[in-house]
């Protein structure tokens, strides 16, 4: 059998070899990814006790990315996209860094009359059920915690992983 020598055929056999290299390795990557899924409690929990090490610290200098492993941010574990998706890794750094700046807002526009300062924590992943009298008392709490008399309320919305939200409140608001 005659072998053409012109730069597409050429191209065409390294591609076809780099291909046939190229499958097992993926196979492999998959086996890999099936091993690891099991592992992601103990990240958690590593992540979770390297900061009490570390220390909490600011979120470093403008040039760094914020850490997108926080859980309470961070779906991680909803498996929406793959670690290595860079789009879905751009969108979690973007709203990161939104909620750092509207932080640094407000934590820049503390005043002495923003205290005392109420922290205030609702539950409303659905995990007490949904009933009626549920909706009440969370829209009730809400509502008070939403519109403080005196000094401020910031107020934490707990759900999900990645679907908390979080409020800052003064009287007037």
């Amino acid at each position: 059998k005659k072998k053409c020598h012109c730069d597409v055929c050429n191209l065409n056999c390294l591609i076809g070899n780099l291909m046939s290299t190229l499958e097992p390795l993926r196979k492999q990557l998959d086996q890999l990814r099936r091993e690891m899924q099991p592992l992601g409690e103990n990240r958690r929990e590593a992540v979770r006790l390297l900061r009490k090490f570390r220390g909490i610290s600011s979120q470093g200098s403008d040039d760094e990315a914020p850490a997108i492993d926080d859980p309470v941010f961070v779906a991680a574990e909803s498996n929406q996209a793959e670690p290595d998706d860079t789009e879905w890794r751009a969108e979690e750094l973007a709203l990161l860094r939104e909620a750092q700046t509207q932080w640094d807002r407000v934590a820049g526009s503390l005043s002495a009359t923003d205290f005392p300062m109420r922290l205030i924590f609702l539950d409303k992943s659905g995990s007490m059920g949904c009933d009626r009298i549920t909706s009440d008392a969370l829209t009730f709490g809400l509502r008070h915690a939403l519109q403080p008399e005196r000094g401020s309320a910031l107020v934490f919305l707990m759900a999900g992983p990645g679907e908390t939200q979080i409020f800052f409140r003064r009287p007037g608001d």
